[in-house]
């Protein structure tokens, strides 16, 4: 165990009164607006309607996950401004969301069962988001994830909307094919901006694209209700089941620790590809029930506040929101030395060597036998340091200069 302590078109609002206030110019901006010699321009005055925008957001999923969680959040915050948001999924089972206000889902069918779903399957998905793109007539075009990004930048070829590509993880140690990594290389050029939640993303794609086109957007932050119970004997990890979570490392780290043999118990919640592989790792072992499966919930708030540790064991990750959620309700946690951006920016954080079983279960074993005082002492700083990087009017400004801009 490591104890790290580093010091256009816009559609106008229906049934908008224009009162006797905003009929005239209010102020020297409206006039110069209302003056510009644009073809096609109104004589009203450029008010309130200028201000409205259509943002579409393209994702693979919209169920689970830290990109998820940011879709969400963005999603509603833009939604509750009056703006259109449009939600473009392309992997997900439809899902009824039409009571959400401001905000209308469209979700891709597959036609087929493709045998060679990677190419065909991938073709339709890009002209499905292509009609969708021009029947919608976005302002402003985000998307999510490496392959989502690429396949929106190619159904937006020619049409030329304002395309902004997210980036969610460390691009230096994330395994992609190597026909992706291509793809990316030759298409991110073409998108407005490449953003990144974390300075180590940053740096590798200013090596090969201009550094105007690399923006830093911090991630927004779930807000989490604590709630007022005792906490349990119960280490927790959430994400996805997935290679890049080490989750299996994690297993393989309670089991070595032993600490189960004293009531200890490992929640694991999400889904992912390889929840029956973990699962029926579990059951060579389990004896005492010790290990606990549960399904992604958007609403976490008693996960956390029974919790007496987190843990992400990620063999590389950008800036882990889950992480950021466990700061915010006082949650001290675990990860791995390949969590560069938490590792740099929390003062205090316990981290192990990653896919180092043997260092996680020292750490495990470490942690449970520390003093609450302690530990009140790590989480204040830790909260000290998010309130300071992670500020939610701040970071939801600098989400509103990129996409209304």
């Amino acid at each position: 165990m490591v104890l790290c302590l580093k010091a256009r078109e816009s559609r106008s609002l229906p049934g908008l009164k224009i009162t006797a206030s905003d009929a005239g110019w209010s102020s020297l901006v409206a006039r110069q607006a209302h003056n510009l010699k644009v073809a096609g321009s109104n004589p009203a005055p450029a008010t309130k309607r200028l201000m409205m925008k259509k943002i579409l957001f393209v994702t693979s999923k919209i169920n689970g996950g830290g990109s998820e969680n940011v879709l969400r959040i963005i999603s509603e915050k833009f939604a509750k401004l009056h703006h259109n948001v449009f939600i473009l999924v392309l992997d997900d089972e439809y899902e009824d969301k039409s009571n959400k206000k401001n905000i209308r889902y469209f979700f891709f069918k597959k036609k087929k069962n493709y045998l060679i779903d990677s190419i065909f399957l991938n073709f339709e998905k890009i002209l499905f988001a292509r009609k969708s793109i021009k029947q919608i007539k976005p302002d402003t075009i985000f998307s999510f994830i490496t392959e989502t990004n690429i396949l929106t930048i190619l159904a937006n070829i020619f049409l030329g909307y304002k395309l902004i590509v997210s980036e969610r993880n460390n691009p230096k140690l994330e395994k992609k094919k190597k026909i992706w990594q291509l793809l990316r290389f030759l298409t991110y050029g073409i998108a407005y901006k490449i953003s990144v939640n974390s300075k180590e993303a940053a740096v590798y794609f200013k090596k090969f694209y201009f550094s105007k086109k690399i923006i830093y957007l911090p991630n927004p932050i779930k807000k989490i209700c604590r709630k007022k119970t005792s906490k349990k004997k119960v280490i927790t990890f959430i994400g996805k089941f997935e290679y890049q979570k080490g989750i299996d490392v994690l297993i393989k780290a309670f089991f070595l620790s032993k600490i189960f043999k004293n009531g200890w118990k490992l929640q694991l919640i999400g889904n992912g590809s390889l929840i029956k592989k973990m699962q029926s790792e579990c059951k060579k072992e389990d004896y005492l029930n010790s290990v606990i499966f549960k399904p992604y919930m958007f609403n976490l708030d008693s996960v956390y506040s029974e919790s007496s540790f987190l843990v992400l064991p990620s063999r590389y990750e950008g800036t882990p929101n889950v992480i950021l959620e466990a700061v915010s309700v006082m949650l001290p946690f675990v990860v791995s030395d390949r969590c560069y951006e938490i590792c740099k920016l929390f003062r205090s954080s316990f981290i192990f060597k990653s896919e180092d079983e043997k260092d996680l279960s020292r750490t495990l074993k470490q942690i449970i036998k520390l003093k609450q005082s302690y530990l009140n002492k790590i989480t204040k700083d830790n909260y000290a340091m998010l309130k300071k990087n992670f500020n939610e009017k701040s970071v939801f400004n600098s989400w509103k200069d990129l996409l209304l801009s």
